[in-house]
């Protein structure tokens, strides 16, 4: 993500008009310290630790939230479990021309809970108080309708892999191997129904032939395997040719000459395929250069595969199977669409 963009959605999260936030200080537009960090040894320390107990995407998206807390108890003399300052920080982070959203300040109390519970220190959640306060006299006045990425379909695949298939065709490397990369990667972030930064982790050897002759990929890390014991998915071969994510990771292993490592690779401006892994970030860019519409984002993918299963009839179970759902309630957030229309009362008219 280019530097002025993530410092614009810092700024947000934050509610500050921030052009630099780093470990040591946050400044503001005009250069002086907001907030200064003094003991950026504990808070480093901590940051590298909450990276081992949750998933990469979550702690990137934690640790903004816990830097401003703890450079906020450090200016107030305060303990971090402070709930009184903790509710008057949150209150002044929902108010105002660049009021916190419903999601960001749930966000927000997550991170300071699981901050909070590195260092042995109750949740504030676990105040009845407190909780009642933050569900309700907080957020009810910031309640609205939940913006929901839109599901990259059939279609939109299609549609996709029309305009990546002529830049495959193409000779000369800088175009033709990040098309044959790009296919793959949203064929294989559809069909199993992945999450980007899963997506950007995959390694050759995580695709796995089973004894039946089938294919499953193996999950390393996942935002709901926090214990690290992995998760596998099956890889079906699709009905149609053109959709099949095996044979599109085939041809673009063999056009980068990739046989171990990180499957999806940063390719410079050259046509040469690097050796790191893909940054998650760069899904976002990849889908927004195909120009799929509105709404479309690497969530799009596994949002998707669930709509386009649903709609094929699959069950609740089956669909699990693939997204890895640990219960129903997630998962019908993303067939309601559907079934108010297939299930509901008009279907039997």
């Amino acid at each position: 993500m280019p530097t002025r963009k993530r410092l614009a959605r810092t700024s947000r999260i934050l509610g500050l008009p921030i052009t630099t936030l780093g470990i040591r200080e946050v400044r503001g537009a005009d250069g002086r310290p907001i907030a200064t960090v003094e003991d950026t040894g504990h808070l480093e320390a901590l940051i590298e630790r909450l990276s081992t107990r949750v998933a990469a995407g979550t702690a990137r998206t934690y640790r903004p939230f816990i830097t401003a807390w703890w450079s906020l108890c450090e200016r107030r003399e305060a303990e971090l479990d402070d709930d009184a300052l903790l509710r008057g920080w949150l209150r002044a982070m929902t108010t105002g021309g660049n009021a916190w959203t419903v999601s960001s300040t749930r966000v927000a109390m997550a991170a300071v809970t699981a901050l909070r519970g590195m260092l042995d220190m109750p949740s504030p959640l676990s105040h009845h108080g407190f909780k009642s306060w933050f569900d309700g006299e907080l957020l009810v006045h910031l309640a609205a309708p939940p913006v929901r990425k839109a599901p990259l379909l059939r279609t939109h695949l299609l549609t996709a892999l029309q305009h990546l298939a002529v830049a495959a065709g193409r000779a000369e490397p800088a175009r033709r191997l990040p098309a044959l990369r790009d296919t793959a990667l949203l064929l294989l972030g559809f069909s199993a129904a992945l999450r980007r930064s899963e997506l950007a982790a995959i390694r050759v050897d995580d695709l796995v032939k089973t004894p039946a002759g089938g294919w499953v990929l193996r999950i390393r890390r996942s935002k709901t395997d926090k214990s690290r014991q992995g998760q596998t998915v099956p890889i079906y071969p699709a009905s149609d040719p053109r959709l099949d994510a095996l044979s599109a990771v085939r041809a673009w292993r063999t056009a980068a000459q990739i046989t171990a490592g990180p499957l999806f690779r940063r390719i410079d401006r050259h046509g040469t395929v690097g050796s790191r892994p893909l940054d998650p970030s760069s899904i976002r860019f990849i889908l927004t250069r195909l120009h799929l519409g509105e709404g479309i984002s690497p969530h799009s993918m596994r949002r998707g595969f669930i709509t386009e299963a649903r709609m094929a009839g699959a069950s609740n179970v089956q669909i699990r199977r693939v997204s890895r759902h640990k219960d129903d309630r997630m998962l019908d957030t993303y067939t309601a669409d559907v079934d108010a229309h297939v299930q509901g009362p008009g279907a039997i008219l």
